[in-house]
């Protein structure tokens, strides 16, 4: 019987054949689930590979598992999606990081916007990391997206991100809704700003950097709400959507 529960392992702490749950991971395996020898469950390294283990022997502080079986990238979009949100209060932020990680966000850049209203230190970084990898393990992905250390807005703009075959900026004014036109883009990268908006210079700035508005609706949502639909709504679209490989 395979248990659906799902463990993470570092990629330094997986071989060909095995794999080790250490620290967190191992004690919630061994005190809190009570596995045990000859027990089977999944575990991924948050690098596109998803393991089907078996439990060889438990040891303090350590759990050695054999792999029976690999995925690659199972239930991961095929397009790379990056969201770039300002920085919103403690459980706002944090509801945003959780919620995008299960929808399929590759990876998450907070904002400092001008009418950003809270500060991002070094410590929520920390915190929203570890969010990312609760949610990554409950919505059984097998990558772990990246929590990009807090960046200027206009540093982002300037950064090599516009690689990206389509970049959205969601905002209240717009006229258009959301929508993707062939031919189908591999790399989106979506701007959400903090409440209040963003601001008219912000706007303009984005617009000759190359970002496209959008709109949401007539109705005026929350940052976080505004985060979360704009995610469902990209990864809808079927040809965007991550399939169970």
């Amino acid at each position: 019987m395979i248990d659906n529960q799902y463990f993470y392992a570092l990629p330094s702490d997986i071989t060909a054949d095995s794999l080790s749950l250490r620290d967190e991971e191992a004690r919630h395996c061994q005190k809190v689930l009570r596995k045990k020898k000859g027990d089977r469950f999944f575990v991924v390294d948050g690098m596109g590979h998803e393991f089907l283990v078996t439990v060889h022997s438990i040891h303090s502080g350590s759990v050695l598992c054999t792999i029976e079986d690999k995925k690659i990238r199972p239930r991961e979009p095929d397009i790379s999606l990056h969201l770039g949100i300002a920085v919103l209060k403690r459980d706002a932020m944090d509801w945003v990081i959780e919620k995008a990680v299960e929808l399929g966000v590759t990876e998450i850049h907070p904002l400092i916007t001008t009418r950003s209203v809270v500060d991002a230190g070094g410590s929520k970084a920390a915190r929203w990391q570890k969010i990312a990898l609760s949610a990554m393990k409950q919505s059984r992905r097998s990558v772990l997206p990246p929590i990009h250390p807090s960046v200027q807005f206009h540093d982002l703009l300037c950064s090599d991100h516009r690689s990206s075959d389509l970049l959205l900026m969601a905002h209240e004014a717009a006229a258009e809704p959301l929508d993707i036109q062939s031919p189908i883009p591999s790399a989106i990268f979506l701007l959400i700003g903090p409440e209040g908006g963003f601001t008219d210079d912000e706007t303009e700035l984005a617009a000759n950097h190359g970002y496209t508005t959008f709109s949401l609706g007539t109705r005026r949502l929350r940052s976080e709400t505004a985060a979360i639909a704009s995610l469902s709504r990209l990864l809808s679209f079927p040809s965007l959507s991550g399939r169970d490989r």
